[in-house]
């Protein structure tokens, strides 16, 4: 099975029983074994394929819908189809089939839906791409990816689980609906949905979707099958892991942050900004500066006296960072006081794969936007 390489993606700045979660160096969820005990007394196969390696029942079926390149380095770059849904392949008693309609020149990319073949007492479980670009035929509304994690995107109706040491959620839908999606499966008495995030690649913003599709009688065996299927699951590459040892941790922390300042630092000041000049490189320090250039705004034509917060850098469920950054400023004689934060979303080498921020400012409708004072025109 191919290496996923990790790679960093930048963002503007606008921007089953259920189991326990796992701590920094993410533990085993309480009562987790690598061969569920559903599987225990079914002789079992290995799979090594889409970028993940799972056991299911021998007697089952694994179908390609398309084989992911050995050199495929994220999930995106792996998916040749984009239609929606992107579906990697299937496994069960009564594997699936997608159909696509071509790209034209009015259809910019393939239009695709699965053809499901369901009969009774069988199951089957889609294997595809959550998150980057969807809609179309599914009409999904909800994906599970490390972005909703590190937001804390909350999905109605979901349960926890850890699988493989990374955070994922898990529905049951009674009946023939795809849980957060239009789409009904033809003589499905029960659905499952999981949503795995990818810690490499595009991970901020896309992740594996799994479907079960089962039709009784006997369903609960099947789902008990699917669900140790599910727990079976490593990612490919395995997560990089967070130390569990508080010393050990610490370190990692004060290397990571070291290393993440400075390649946001570099990359800001090639562009002759110079915006995180101000900040101190220790966790908890503040320190006071003028500043005529922020994160999120234009220039400003007057320097403004801040004082600078390295706020934190704590552990997420992904097994990264999150690095949090603040500025307050003091009323002026044409002003008001105000804040602005910054939460950089870091890997475990400190590299910045996401971010967020707000301002002190509100809009009528409630959110928040930034109101630095004394802010002056784009330079480009």
């Amino acid at each position: 099975m191919g290496v996923v390489a990790l790679v960093v993606v930048s963002l503007p700045w606008f921007m089953g029983p259920p189991q326990a979660a796992v701590g920094p160096g993410g533990q085993k969820t309480p009562g987790f074994t690598e061969t569920s005990p559903a599987l225990a007394s079914t002789p079992l196969a290995h799979a090594e394929k889409w970028l993940l390696s799972f056991d299911y029942p021998a007697t089952w079926t694994v179908t390609d819908t398309q084989t992911l390149p050995a050199t495929a380095n994220h999930l995106r770059e792996a998916s040749a189809q984009r239609g929606v849904p992107r579906v990697f392949g299937f496994v069960g008693t009564a594997p699936g089939a997608q159909t696509c309609l071509p790209a034209t020149a009015t259809l910019k990319a393939p239009l695709c839906s699965t053809r499901w073949n369901l009969a009774d007492g069988t199951i089957s479980m889609r294997f595809g791409m959550g998150g980057l670009f969807d809609g179309g035929i599914a009409k999904t509304t909800y994906h599970w990816t490390a972005w909703d994690s590190d937001l804390g995107t909350v999905l109605p109706g979901a349960e926890s689980l850890v699988i493989d040491n990374l955070p994922v959620r898990f529905v049951r839908s009674v009946g023939d609906r795809v849980p957060y999606s239009q789409e009904t499966i033809p003589g499905a008495s029960e659905v499952l949905w999981w949503g795995l995030p990818s810690q490499s690649g595009d991970a901020y913003q896309s992740g594996w979707e799994i479907v079960a599709a089962i039709a009784g009688p006997h369903a609960s065996e099947l789902e008990a099958q699917a669900t140790a299927l599910v727990d079976s699951i490593h990612f490919a590459p395995e997560p990089t892991l967070l130390p569990t040892d508080p010393g050990l941790l610490e370190s990692a922390r004060q290397s990571m942050l070291r290393t993440a300042y400075a390649a946001i630092v570099h990359d800001e000041n090639d562009e002759h900004i110079h915006e995180l000049d101000c900040f101190p490189t220790t966790v908890g320090a503040s320190r006071q500066a003028y500043i005529t250039q922020t994160i999120p705004t234009n220039p400003l034509t007057v320097p403004l006296l801040v004082t600078c917060s390295l706020v934190s850098m704590v552990p997420t469920p992904m097994q990264n960072w999150a690095l949090t950054l603040s500025q307050t400023w003091a009323a002026g004689p044409d002003y008001p006081a105000g804040d602005a934060t910054f939460v950089y979303f870091l890997n475990a080498q400190g590299q910045m794969y996401s971010g967020t921020s707000q301002g002190s400012g509100t809009t009528s409708d409630g959110k928040n936007y930034f109101t630095y004072p004394h802010v002056g025109t784009s330079k480009y």
